[in-house]
């Protein structure tokens, strides 16, 4: 072999001629290090924000590994991305709570609502419905 053949190390493993550093994170083959850690963790957490908002019990699920998944990966990943996962991951709870709370409280109101969207036709009838929802929650929030 030609002494620029990028074939095997010393170590008998392939190189790669794209990785920094050793082998997979410092001393530890096989295993990410902190920085890929930690941007996971985030990537986690902002995807369990996003889905807190547009779908609550998904987000609720995703919100609970994101937590475990901070909480579990100890030393590979840095302390300050582990508590920004945490915290983000905790905020999506709070909203997935929040969200599927106020659903639940509401659900006949919402469903009254719905079904008069789907009898409407004109943009009168439309607003009738609006209407007709406020009052239903005015009435039910003791305004």
């Amino acid at each position: 072999m030609s002494e620029d053949s990028p074939v095997v190390d010393n170590g008998g493993e392939p190189r790669d001629p794209f990785r920094v550093g050793g082998p997979a994170g410092p001393g530890r083959p096989g295993q990410p290090d902190r920085r890929d850690t930690g941007a996971r963790l985030t990537i986690l957490a902002v995807a369990s924000l996003v889905t807190a908002v547009l779908l609550p019990p998904v987000g609720l699920v995703l919100g609970i590994v994101t937590v475990v998944a901070a909480v579990r990966s100890g030393e590979r990943a840095g302390a300050a991305a582990r508590l920004t996962a945490a915290a983000a991951a905790s905020a999506a709870l709070v909203i997935s709570i929040a969200v599927i709370a106020v659903g639940l409280l509401f659900v006949t109101e919402i469903s009254r609502y719905s079904r008069c969207l789907q009898g409407a036709n004109t943009r009168l009838a439309e607003q009738a419905c609006q209407d007709e929802l406020n009052e239903a929650l005015l009435s039910r929030l003791g305004g």
